[in-house]
């Protein structure tokens, strides 16, 4: 019996290893000059732009996965997913998966108006059978080949987007448009599995960046990000880079930024005023995460961070006024000493650096130095220990059984290097880089492809 079981193993993992070597062996061949149409069909007015290099995403994946990594664990999970019980079938969409797909947004009165282009092997598969997929709301339409859908994305619920708007926005946006956004994206194959433009304060007038251009790349063993920024002649000074951060320290989680949205300052100042603690707004703010640890004592469990943060503010602020003021002691059970704030057995230390910058961490010495490169934003640093827990018993067995955390947490094990940064260049222009690097043997889309199988419901 156990020798049946073996061999229908055996035999249903050559049968996904011959599909998955068809589907890369047509990745190859598959409309292999095809130009990439929906490129040429970007609105004018539109504030956001991206371009999916779906071809070079697949031979990717599928060459990692069959050649390079032979992980039979994605192998066994892909296995999983495609035996798995559903009332979805495939269906002929008409589309060229293995052309680009693009994506884009264009404000309208009402809000902003969401677009999804593909170039098509088949127009009418795609308008009777694309269809299918979408809501009456939706508009579909093909031109040259390309096929479209629009759908809205109003700022009130109650005054959506008509289906004669998106009409109208059709035919005066993509089939009459100037065509000049054209330029920031490519018809010819490439190595990159994406290009994103923005323009016009994408996240509002109070944002930084009035447009930004950002190619993702997808390397052997990683993902690399690089790309151009162009500063916001209203928000240039709104946002000072910070002086001092925190030294990003080895086997800790790095966050810097003097990019601090709106919505973030409403959210902490309404979360603050619940304990009577009145903070000005913040300028810039820097951390060094290595996890949590369970504290318990008589009340119970307390997951307290392992964590050191500095803080800078608009305003001068005298903390130890603000934390006496405040139910911060009576909330947390806690004890403030004016130079420490001790909850059980877990000491944070508190400095008051200078009239507006305060620092609250498990360092008795703070770990202070200069932001020399001019960085707007930097995360970084030792992914493992974001979701590490010491102490934590049964809630750790708990978070285990979630797919969500334990797929988390495979992945971010995995890694080796992790880094996104803005970087000032001079009063009108900043540069994005990021990279996320995978440990020896560990290739970047098959981490990748398990990371998004197991979460995938």
């Amino acid at each position: 019996m156990q020798q049946k079981k073996s061999i229908q193993t055996y035999i249903s993992t050559a049968v996904l290893l011959c599909f998955l070597w068809a589907l890369f062996f047509l990745s190859t061949l598959f409309k292999s000059e095809q130009k990439c149409k929906n490129a040429d069909y970007i609105p004018d007015n539109s504030n956001f732009a991206i371009q999916i290099n779906t071809r070079q995403l697949i031979q990717s994946s599928i060459f990692s996965v069959i050649l390079e990594a032979k992980d039979e664990d994605v192998l066994r999970k892909i296995k999983t997913k495609a035996e798995s019980p559903g009332e979805q079938t495939m269906t002929d969409l008409g589309i060229n998966f293995f052309s680009d797909i693009v994506v884009f947004s264009a404000p309208s009165k009402k809000g902003n108006i969401i677009g999804i282009s593909f170039n098509l092997i088949n127009p009418d598969n795609f308008k009777t059978n694309f269809a299918k997929l979408t809501s009456e709301k939706h508009l579909i339409k093909v031109v040259d080949n390309v096929g479209f859908l629009l759908l809205d994305s109003p700022i009130n619920p109650k005054k959506s987007i008509t289906k004669k708007e998106l009409e109208q926005f059709f035919e005066k946006h993509i089939l009459q448009h100037s065509r000049t956004l054209d330029s920031h994206f490519t018809t010819s194959k490439t190595n990159k599995i994406a290009r994103l433009f923005s323009k016009e304060n994408l996240f509002g007038p109070t944002s930084l960046f009035s447009s930004s251009t950002i190619d993702v790349e997808l390397l052997k063993s990683g993902i690399v990000i690089n790309g151009d920024l162009t500063l916001s002649k209203s928000q240039k000074n709104s946002s000072p880079i910070a002086k001092k951060i925190l030294k990003p320290e080895k086997g800790e989680f790095h966050f810097s930024t003097s990019i601090v949205p709106r919505t973030l300052q409403d959210s902490l100042s309404v979360f603050a005023k619940k304990i009577n603690l009145i903070l000005p707004k913040i300028s810039s703010f820097s951390c060094n995460y290595k996890g949590i640890t369970i504290v318990k004592d008589g009340t119970g469990m307390h997951p307290l961070p392992e964590i050191n943060v500095l803080i800078e503010f608009e305003k001068e602020v005298d903390i130890q006024s603000l934390f006496r003021a405040s139910e911060l002691e009576k909330t947390l059970g806690a004890e403030f000493t004016g130079k420490e704030l001790i909850i059980g057995e877990k000491r944070y230390y508190i400095h008051q650096y200078d009239p507006k910058t305060v620092f609250i961490g498990i360092s008795k010495v703070p770990p202070i130095v200069q932001n020399t490169k001019q960085l707007y934003f930097a995360i970084g640093g030792n992914l493992p220990a974001v979701l590490r827990i010491e102490g934590g018993g049964i809630i750790t067995s708990f978070l285990e059984i979630v797919p969500v955390y334990r797929a988390s947490k495979e992945l971010f094990d995995n890694t080796k290097e992790f880094d996104v940064s803005i970087e000032k260049i001079n009063n009108n222009d900043a540069k994005i880089k990021g990279l996320l690097h995978f440990n020896d043997g560990h290739y970047a889309t098959d981490e990748l492809l398990k990371f998004l199988i197991e979460i995938t419901p």
